[in-house]
């Protein structure tokens, strides 16, 4: 309900209007004087004022002045039986939104004081949706920090961002590794640069010294054309490497030179190029076990890490799930064209209370398709659509009283349900081998005998 604020010294128009608004559904408060009216908007917040020209004491100017200091978004209507162009035009200068002449008309005053509040109900939406539209396209997301854990990250990024040391950042996957990296970046002396990802996991095998280094134009068959590599892509900005722990030992070689040297050569080229990047890499593995185990070069790790930032998991850092949720819903918000305000208490529970083995990552993918399927301001805990928390076998899918009763009520056909079980059980047995081989996407295909793209298309 909108709150309106009258201010006048005629008695009997003080009742007209306070009559008059509150049929209109408003909720009215009245003041006699200039004086009495900013102490009450000092301790109560108005969505509209209506302001007399002329009143004992302060006259409507000063009142009208002192009120767009207090708030600078309040819509106030001028009322004068003294009608001057100067004044009205003094008026508007001073964040007026109209000026009506008395005896008042009560329709004009009604018809105002709707268009008065619709309009500051667009400005807000306009200013939200620029806040809103600058976060999305500067890829900056400011991870929520309640809790003490992402308070220290935080800190930890505070302290090495405005500095050119190399980070390694761990953490499981969807706990935010490329966000921290962003904000490592956007916060530097080298924010005004490139930021270039590249996803050492998803670079065939083949391919990783021409998309690393770059190649000459005839350098191999298909070179058609000359390519820069990541690092000169990177070159006074900086290069992050997410998921290092996938490249070969062989590759791992060729980045230390790199990195040593500060120096790269495309494949096929007698010049080489001299490097200026700021280096960040991140792994969802423990990058000092994988050097015990054989895994990592001694001598890269480090020289790598010169700095270390380790994430938590989202099920040890609850506090921040309200916040990151706002953060989604925005997003939703932008995506969808919806409204949504927030989170009932059933639904917010329902999440303090899951483990997210997916981490940040899930809980996103998690409101974005409750703000899909709910109709109201509100997600409602009907929305929330959380995965089994323990792996199921296949007769839990065969047993389950919801596919009988879809079958019996003609929803789905014998062969739909049958195509919605294996799906589900095809996605468990991916999961489950991903989670034995540390998330490392090329050996999960090779052991699922499948090839990485389909692998990929099968995890989204």
């Amino acid at each position: 309900m909108y709150s309106i604020l009258v201010v006048d010294d005629n008695v009997n128009l003080l009742k007209l209007l306070k009559m008059t608004l509150e049929k209109e559904g408003y909720l009215v408060t009245l003041a006699d004087n200039g004086l009495k009216a900013l102490e009450i908007a000092a301790s109560t917040s108005f969505d509209l004022v209506i302001l007399d020209m002329r009143l004992p004491g302060l006259n409507g100017m000063e009142v009208l002045e002192k009120l767009k200091q207090m708030d600078k978004d309040l819509v106030v209507i001028m009322i004068t039986a003294f009608a001057n162009i100067q004044t009205s035009v003094e008026a508007m200068k001073l964040g007026a939104f109209n000026y009506l002449i008395k005896p008042v008309n009560v329709d004009e005053m009604i018809l105002n004081v709707t268009k008065g509040l619709e309009n500051k109900e667009l400005k807000a939406e306009i200013r939200d949706l620029k806040h809103k539209l600058t976060r999305v396209r500067s890829g900056l997301v400011v991870p929520a920090a309640e809790s003490p854990l992402m308070k220290q990250v935080l800190k930890k990024v505070g302290l090495i961002a405005e500095t050119d040391y190399s980070v390694i950042i761990q953490g499981k996957s969807g706990t935010g590794k490329e966000v921290i990296a962003k904000l490592i970046h956007s916060v530097s002396h080298r924010k005004y640069h490139p930021f270039v990802t590249v996803d050492c996991g998803a670079i065939p095998e083949q391919l990783f010294e021409s998309e690393i280094f770059g190649h000459r134009k005839g350098a191999f068959t298909g070179a058609n054309r000359n390519q820069k590599g990541k690092f000169e892509a990177a070159n006074s900005g900086t290069l992050f490497l997410d998921e290092i722990t996938n490249l070969s030992l062989n590759h791992q070689a060729k980045l230390l030179r790199a990195i040593q040297e500060k120096r790269v050569q495309r494949i096929g080229d007698e010049r080489s190029f001299k490097l200026n990047i700021r280096l960040l890499v991140a792994s969802n593995r423990d990058i000092l076990e994988e050097v015990h185990n054989g895994n990592f070069r001694e001598d890269l790790y480090h020289r790598l890490n010169e700095f270390l930032i380790t994430l938590p998991l989202l099920k040890d850092r609850k506090e921040d799930i309200s916040a990151l949720v706002e953060v989604f819903l925005q997003e939703a918000d932008l995506e969808l064209g919806k409204k949504i305000t927030g989170l009932s208490y059933d639904a917010l529970q329902l999440l303090l209370h899951y483990h997210f083995p997916g981490n940040v990552r899930e809980l996103r993918q998690i409101i974005r398709k409750a703000a899909l399927v709910s109709e109201g301001r509100n997600i409602e805990a009907s929305a929330i659509n959380l995965p089994e928390t323990e792996p199921q076998n296949l007769n839990h899918y065969l047993d389950n009283e919801d596919y009988l009763q879809k079958i019996i009520s003609a929803d789905l056909s014998l062969k739909q349900i049958s195509g919605e079980i294996s799906a589900s059980v095809e996605k468990n047995i991916i999961n489950q081998v991903l989670e034995k081989v540390n998330y490392n996407k090329t050996k999960a295909a090779r052991i699922l005998g499948i090839d990485r793209t389909t692998l990929y298309q099968k995890m989204k």
